[in-house]
């Protein structure tokens, strides 16, 4: 996805960035940042990408603060998640310290299985205890897990993924 990241003066960029690709379309992304990064998906960076995601940001370390453009702005401390819409604009501004891991999902994918998945766009939700803590423990372990599987393996594993996220969202 095409993002706006201003220069940053300092001899390499602070953040290194893993991602994994599957079947589908769907990814899987580590970052992390070693110094505070701002960011921001507008409305020209939105219009180069062809393909439309609803992803998952969750905050492993440090924290991360979302503006939606329209009036909503969350910080997410570490063990927090959320879902954002990349068909539309958004800034972001992390930590120094930043981890986060991002599942991202097409959105036709999301709403076969959870319908009202935009609407719930933008609400943290816990990933500490309960159905937002198994499925950040399952997010957490499929990064770290997903290159020992196979094909067959890792999209059993993603789905299962998908499924307690809509369990977490439908409790929202």
């Amino acid at each position: 996805l095409s993002w706006d990241i201003p220069n940053i003066e300092c001899e390499r960029f602070p953040a290194y960035v893993r991602q994994h690709r599957m079947p589908d379309d769907l990814r899987l992304t580590d970052c992390t940042t070693a110094a505070q990064v701002h960011g921001r998906r507008g409305r020209a960076q939105v219009s180069r990408d062809d393909n439309a995601y609803l992803s998952v940001a969750l905050i492993v370390a440090g924290t991360e603060q979302l503006d939606y453009g329209d009036g909503r702005v969350i910080v997410l401390p570490t063990g927090a998640f959320t879902l954002w819409d990349s068909t539309k604009p958004l800034t972001f501004t992390t930590s120094a310290d930043l981890r986060q891991i991002s599942l991202m999902l097409p959105h036709e994918m999301l709403l076969q299985r959870l319908p009202q998945a935009r609407e719930l766009v933008g609400r943290p939700i816990s990933g500490l205890q309960g159905a937002g803590g198994l499925f950040a423990d399952h997010l957490t372990s499929l990064l770290r897990r997903l290159p020992e599987m196979s094909g067959p393996a890792q999209e059993q594993a993603v789905g299962l993924a998908v499924d307690l996220l809509g369990l977490c969202l439908r409790e929202q």
